[in-house]
Formats: C-alpha cells, sequence, structure tokens
C-alpha cells in the first residue's frame, strides 16, 4: 500500500468502529471513504490530500463551523514555509481569533448561517493571509434544479483542478447519514469531487459516529437545498479561493 493509501485507511479507521457499532447509520446510497480507494490512485490534484492531515472533530454539537474553517487554514497553508513558531490552527485558536466563532458556539450558541460563516471566514483569512484569499458563498434554492445542479457540478470540478482553493458546505445532515435525528444545520468541508461516479466527499466534522463519506451529487444538492431557520435563506458552499489581482 502507498504511502496515500495509508492515510486514507487510517484516516478511516480512527472512526469506523463507532460509525458501525454504536454511532447512527449511513443513508442507503452513502459510502465510506475507503469504498472508493480506485479513485486516490489517480487523484494527486484532489483537497483530500491537504485537508487531511488536519482532519479535526467538531468540540461540541455547535462548533462545526470553526473545526471547518481550521482545516481549511491548516490546508491553505500547507505549502507555505513554515517555522517552529508557526503554529497549526485549532478551534481554541480560532475561537481567541474570531468572536463570530465564540459567540456561535458557545453554550447559548446556535451554530453559524451561511452569511455568518461566510463573514467570519473572510475576517480569519484577511487576519491571517491579507489580501491573499476571497470568500464566496453559492446557494442552492432549486428555483431550477436542472440548472443549478449543472451549476454545483461546474463549481465542484473547478474546485477540483484548483489545489489553492477549498470549499466548506452547509447542509442538512439527516439528508446525507440517513439519521434521523441529523435533522439540523451543519457545517463540513468537501475533500473531494469524484466525476466519473458524480459523487462528493464530506469531511464530516461529527467525527463521533463519521468517518470522511461519499455521497451522489443529487443527494448533496438536496442538502444543500434546505431552508436554514435561522436565515430563513437555502443553504449552500462557501467557496474560498485565491484572490485575482
Amino acid at each position: 500500500m502507498n504511502s496515500r493509501l495509508l492515510i486514507i485507511a487510517l484516516t478511516s479507521s480512527l472512526v469506523i468502529q463507532s460509525a458501525y457499532s454504536a454511532g447512527p447509520k449511513y443513508a442507503a446510497d452513502t459510502l465510506t471513504l475507503s469504498s472508493n480507494f480506485q479513485y486516490f490512485r489517480i487523484a494527486d490534484h484532489t483537497d483530500y490530500w491537504k485537508i487531511a492531515p488536519y482532519y479535526l472533530p467538531q468540540h461540541n454539537s455547535k462548533a462545526c463551523s470553526v473545526a471547518s474553517v481550521a482545516m481549511i487554514l491548516n490546508a491553505l497553508r500547507a505549502g507555505d514555509k513554515l517555522t517552529a513558531a508557526d503554529e497549526l490552527f485549532t478551534s481554541e485558536s480560532l475561537l481567541k481569533l474570531e468572536k463570530e466563532f465564540a459567540n456561535a458556539t458557545g453554550k447559548l450558541g446556535r451554530g453559524l448561517t451561511l452569511d455568518a460563516l461566510q463573514k467570519a471566514t473572510q475576517k480569519v483569512l484577511d487576519k491571517t493571509y491579507p489580501i491573499k484569499y476571497v470568500s464566496e458563498t453559492y446557494r442552492f434554492n432549486g428555483t431550477d434544479k436542472e440548472k443549478e445542479l449543472a451549476r454545483l457540478k461546474d463549481l465542484l470540478a473547478q474546485n477540483e483542478n484548483d489545489q489553492k482553493n477549498m470549499m466548506i458546505a452547509n447542509f442538512l445532515q439527516g439528508t446525507l447519514t440517513g439519521d434521523p435525528e441529523g435533522n439540523i444545520g451543519h457545517i463540513s468541508p468537501i475533500g473531494a469531487y469524484d466525476a466519473k461516479s458524480d459523487r462528493v466527499l464530506i469531511m464530516d466534522t461529527d467525527r463521533q459516529y463519521y468517518e470522511p463519506y461519499w455521497v451522489s451529487t443529487t443527494k448533496f444538492f438536496e442538502a444543500m437545498n434546505t431552508q436554514d431557520l435561522g436565515s430563513k435563506k437555502a443553504r449552500g458552499l462557501i467557496w474560498v479561493q485565491v484572490k485575482q489581482p
């Protein structure tokens, strides 16, 4: 087994026992990370390789946003020249850096809406990578499902082919996991997009129960094509990209 496939195996094994013995079940058409080894044999460019070393669990039920952003920040600087003084981003360090995350994940927090997540993410990017990255919000509200699904696939393909860009998804977790108790908004990074099998890899921050899992693009669209009760708007994506000059 080569080193990259070993990373996949280790990532899966960290939570596979709890995922199958005591935790919620996956939806019928959701596949586990290890079910698609073949994809990783040729996908050298996918974001998974940058995100996996920094795969973090949410430290409470409202902390999916801060865990997701910490993973993305660490992945974005993976190729930078770092020194011993450059600490990794953690949920704890982001809570100190950006009060929006602290407010959302505290005892009275209700999690972040897509707009609030984008604003908080951009503030952190501006503080840590001045002028380098911009975060944009993309929503899918189902007004023209065929057109929006095609747009989603195009965005995923663009992100897949550019290692300098990263995506964070805001979705209804139960739609992807099949867990009846997962009928809540959730936030996690996207690890990969396999256009051939038309599947998206979700790096779920809910590590108590889940390893990364593959879902169909249509199911992923359905999970985002849901209304956030706080904002009364559809869920969607945050796409962090290199700022164009």
